[in-house]
């Protein structure tokens, strides 16, 4: 069986963010949602990820912050 590919989507719990995650997750990708903040996800993701199973991660990183931007892809990889 081959691993799903992984998608990293940056602000990927709300909005527009969460539909392009949601149809990702609907295409066979695994997700490393980066947030903010904590806080629930939009129904279409929520959805999304409940129809399919898709593996799903949260990385939170303040993209303001250029530590926080250097360190967000290692921790995904990891």
């Amino acid at each position: 069986m081959t691993a799903a590919p992984i998608a990293l989507v940056t602000g990927g719990l709300h909005r527009i963010g969460a539909a392009i995650a949601a149809r990702l997750a609907r295409e066979g990708y695994a997700l490393a949602i980066h947030k903010r903040s904590p806080g629930a996800a939009d129904a279409v993701l929520a959805d999304a990820l409940a129809d399919t199973g898709a593996e799903c991660h949260r990385f939170a990183a303040d993209l303001a912050d250029p530590a926080a931007v250097d360190a967000l892809v290692p921790a995904v990889i990891a």
